[in-house]
């Protein structure tokens, strides 16, 4: 079950709260619906059963269902986040491979969409013979904030485990492999190590 969590600005620094107390605010965020649209095409990799290959594309779709009679929620900055699992040897002291990222911003029209593209990778993974390697698609995460006065964040995840802090996110950059506290433990990883074009 997919979940919706929203964050005030200032209160940024605390855990986040339940979904009840952050609509108290001005801005009815609750108005708000991510569809997830992203493609994940897999594929044996250069002949064999056990060496996977995936594309991962497409976009999310931020939507606003208010009525005719209420404001425009107006400008929203957001930021995609792809991941993937190690699958061979660094499994044992990593959880996740940071696959890319991207940034964008534009006005959401009153019931209207917003587009939130997400930056396309590939990646090959052997999770099943005896020579373990790569990375296999996780999850993604969307950081979303609004502007104007009462500035708000919402995170949307297709996977509760990656529901973290906006901040811890927004530090996030991709190739970084990070462990289970989502510290970086190692910088430059590319998710297509093996891939022959």
């Amino acid at each position: 079950m997919r979940c919706l969590w929203i964050v005030y600005g200032w209160l940024l620094a605390s855990p986040i709260l339940p979904l009840e107390l952050a609509l108290a605010g001005e801005t009815d965020l609750s108005r708000l619906k991510v569809v997830d649209q992203i493609s994940k095409k897999s594929s044996n990799h250069d002949g064999s059963i056990n060496d996977k290959r995936q594309d991962i594309s497409g976009f999310l779709t931020l939507s606003d269902s208010g009525s005719s009679l209420q404001s425009p929620l107006g400008g929203f900055r957001w930021k995609t986040i792809l991941f993937g699992k190690p699958c061979g040897p660094e499994a044992d002291k990593a959880a996740y491979l940071v696959l890319s990222t991207k940034e964008g911003e534009g006005d959401l029209p009153l019931q209207g969409r917003l587009r939130m593209e997400v930056e396309p990778v590939s990646t090959v993974y052997d999770k099943m013979g005896s020579g373990k390697f790569g990375y296999e698609y996780f999850g993604y995460v969307v950081v979303i904030r609004s502007g104007g006065e009462s500035a708000s964040t919402i995170v949307k995840a297709d996977k509760k485990v990656l529901e973290q802090n906006p901040e811890t996110l927004d530090r996030l950059n991709g190739g970084e492999l990070l462990d289970k506290s989502w510290k970086v433990v190692r910088k430059g990883v590319r998710p297509s190590e093996g891939l022959k074009r």
